[in-house]
C-alpha cells in the first residue's frame, strides 16, 4: 500500500509542469521501495518453503507401544504370553527355551544371575515358555527392554477375558500355542492371560498363615470373590483371609503372585484366579509370564 501511494504521488508530480524532475525522482524511489518489498517477500517465501521441507522430513511421532504390545491405560502390555529365545529378533528364528523342560542355558540359571542373555518375545502361534523361576522371567523381560507386569497392571489388562473352559486353555491338558483359543482375548486386546500357563507378576507378598506342603493345598484354597467376579469359581491360594493377619505368622519364603490359571485348572482358573503358594525360586511347567513397559511419550 505504501508503495502504491508513492507511485501515485510520483505520477501526480510528473503531471505538474513546474516539477518534472521531482516527479521522476518520486517514481524512482517508489520503484526502489517496491523492489525491496518484493525481495523481502521472496525471502519470506524461501524460509516458509524450507520450514515445510523440514516438516516433511521429520520422523513420524513414535507409536505409544511396540507392535507386539497393546496400550492398557498408560502401560504397554504384551499381546501374548512370553516365549524365551536365544536371539532378540523375536521373529520365530533361533532356539526357544522352556517349552517342555527347564532347558535354559547354563549361563541363565534359576537365580537369574545370567552370563548368557536370553530374550522374552510376544509371539502368536508358539508355545509360550514355562519351567522358569520369577528371577529368570524378570531378567528375560529386562534383557528385552521390558519388565514383569505388576499384579495391578495384570488385573486391568485381563478385563473382559472369558473364563469359560471352551474359550481359554483351562482344560487343554498341556501347554498350547498362543492364539490357539481365539476367543481368549481381553477388552484391551491381550490374549491368553487366562489358561495355557499361570503368569508371574512383579509383586512379592507375605505367604499365608502357615508353610504349605502339597498336602496342605486344598485346605488353603478359597473362593472369596462374589459370583459377579468372573464365574464365581476363580480361586485364590495361600491367603489367610484377614487383612492384618491373625495369630503368629510362620516365617518362610515370600510368595510371588501368579495369575490366571493353567492348562489343567478348569473352571478354577480365570481373570481373578491368583495363587500365592509359590516362592520366586519355584519353577514348574505350569508357570509362564508376560512383560510390560511404560508407554512411549
Amino acid at each position: 500500500m505504501r508503495t502504491l501511494i508513492l507511485v501515485s504521488l510520483g505520477l501526480f508530480a510528473c503531471d505538474s509542469p513546474d516539477a518534472p524532475a521531482a516527479g521522476v525522482s518520486a517514481v524512482e524511489a517508489a520503484v526502489a521501495d517496491l523492489r525491496a518489498d518484493v525481495d523481502d517477500l521472496g525471502a519470506v517465501v524461501d524460509r516458509l518453503g524450507a520450514a515445510v521441507d523440514a516438516l516433511g522430513a521429520a520422523p513420524s511421532p513414535a507409536a505409544p507401544c511396540p507392535d507386539e504390545m497393546v496400550l492398557v491405560g498408560d502401560t504397554c502390555v504384551d499381546r501374548w504370553k512370553a516365549s524365551v529365545w536365544d536371539t532378540p529378533a523375536c521373529d520365530g528364528s533361533g532356539v526357544a527355551f522352556g517349552v517342555e523342560a527347564p532347558d535354559y542355558p547354563a549361563g541363565f540359571p534359576a537365580s537369574g544371575d545370567w552370563t548368557t542373555p536370553v530374550y522374552a518375545c510376544s509371539l502368536e502361534g508358539v508355545v509360550p515358555a514355562g519351567n522358569l523361576t520369577w528371577f529368570q522371567a524378570a531378567q528375560a523381560c529386562a534383557l528385552s527392554g521390558k519388565r514383569l507386569c505388576t499384579n495391578a497392571e495384570w488385573q486391568v489388562a485381563v478385563s473382559g477375558t472369558p473364563s469359560d473352559v471352551d474359550d481359554c486353555a483351562l482344560e487343554a491338558g498341556r501347554p498350547v500355542p498362543t492364539g490357539a483359543y481365539a476367543a481368549c482375548v481381553s477388552r484391551w486386546g491381550t490374549h491368553d492371560q487366562v489358561g495355557i500357563r499361570w503368569e508371574w507378576t512383579a509383586d512379592w507378598v507375605p505367604g499365608g498363615a502357615a508353610w504349605m506342603t502339597p498336602a496342605d493345598a486344598d485346605r488353603a484354597r478359597a473362593t472369596p470373590w462374589p459370583a459377579t467376579y468372573g464365574d464365581g469359581a476363580d480361586y485364590t491360594l495361600n491367603l489367610n483371609g484377614q487383612s492384618l493377619g491373625a495369630g503368629t505368622m510362620v516365617q518362610g519364603l515370600p510368595s510371588a503372585v501368579i495369575r490366571g490359571g493353567d492348562y489343567s485348572n478348569g473352571s478354577e482358573g480365570g481373570s481373578f484366579a491368583m495363587s500365592l503358594a509359590r516362592g520366586p525360586s519355584h519353577l514348574a511347567p505350569y508357570i509362564g509370564f508376560r512383560c510390560c513397559q511404560q508407554r512411549a511419550r
